[in-house]
């Protein structure tokens, strides 16, 4: 992230330092006054007298203690306080964003308009994909006319293909096809690992009662998500006129639309979406980088000054 364009999002991590400039504001007060040394003098010689003394009191020198003291002690209080504006990576920090994949297992999902079927080509296009993301954290849902968790939340490529593989309609204690009844369940999943997340479903319609509870899970949610769409567009089996207007309908709230392609550009899409959000809710996550320790590098050299000869600074 570029730390310029982020700094609306500017703070102090330890504001109570900033009391420390109060005192700084009455020493530098102190320092206006004529230099410390002759008003100490003043007590116990006459006016004339310490005038033929002194060098020349109206021509003060160019860098004294008392002019550097204020800026360098005000310098170093602000980045005690650890200003900051941009977040930053931390060692501590592990990626607990998930992608939870909900697979249609409606009797439609058997139909051969694409080869050899839907669901068979939806199995091998989810095992592309996960295949594709590598160690990243995926659940596996299954729904029909109910939803259930096939696999929860792991980063074990072979359990999940082993699981996907044994999925099928006739093994759905309840025919239809409800996505929406998915949505109980990721709340399960997502809160369990207190973050966000993506949510694929792989289908071939979203049915119109369907349509609100998921509108409504758009507007409450933070999460992506993402329907697979599958199933041939031309043919009289495959997605009709009404379906695709069904499926506009929630582009049109927020999710993202993606049909299944015959090559591998529609995981390529589904790649950078997801990993995308992902980066979205990680930057949320991190901590805020503490870019005091700048000011220290600009303190430095006025700290330095004090190493000259003859410099000293007389409190009293």
């Amino acid at each position: 992230m570029n730390p310029l364009l982020s700094l609306s999002e500017f703070h102090f991590l330890r504001p109570w330092w900033l009391l420390a400039l109060v005192p700084l504001l009455l020493l530098l007060t102190r320092t206006n006054d004529a230099p410390q040394q002759l008003q100490h003098w003043r007590k116990y010689l006459s006016t004339e007298m310490l005038e033929a003394l002194t060098v020349s009191e109206h021509k003060p020198t160019r860098f004294r203690p008392q002019t550097l003291l204020v800026p360098l002690a005000a310098l170093i209080v602000i980045a005690l306080s650890g200003p900051s504006w941009y977040r930053g990576e931390s060692p501590l920090f592990t990626d607990q964003s998930a992608l939870v994949i909900g697979l249609n297992l409606s009797q439609t999902m058997e139909q051969a308009d694409i080869s050899p079927n839907r669901l068979v080509r939806a199995k091998q296009k989810i095992t592309d994909l996960i295949a594709a993301r590598g160690d990243g954290n995926t659940a596996l849902l299954a729904y029909a006319g109910s939803a259930h968790v096939a696999m929860p939340i792991t980063n074990d490529r072979n359990m999940i293909h082993h699981f996907l593989d044994s999925l099928k309609p006739q093994m759905m204690p309840l025919a239809g096809n409800a996505p929406e009844t998915v949505l109980p369940l990721l709340e399960q999943l997502l809160t369990a690992t207190h973050t966000g997340g993506t949510v694929l479903l792989l289908t071939d319609d979203i049915p119109a009662v369907s349509i609100k509870p998921l509108r409504q899970h758009l507007a409450q949610s933070q999460q992506q998500l993402i329907i697979w769409q599958i199933g041939s567009t031309t043919r009289v089996d495959g997605i009709n006129r009404a379906a695709q207007q069904r499926f506009t309908a929630l582009a049109d709230a927020g999710a993202i639309i993606e049909p299944i392609a015959i090559d591998d550009q529609d995981i390529t899409n589904l790649l950078s979406r997801i990993n995308s959000h992902m980066q979205t809710i990680n930057n949320s996550n991190q901590p805020f980088y503490d870019s005091g320790y700048l000011l220290f590098w600009l303190a430095a050299p006025l700290a330095l000054i004090w190493f000259r000869r003859g410099w000293r600074f007389a409190w009293n």
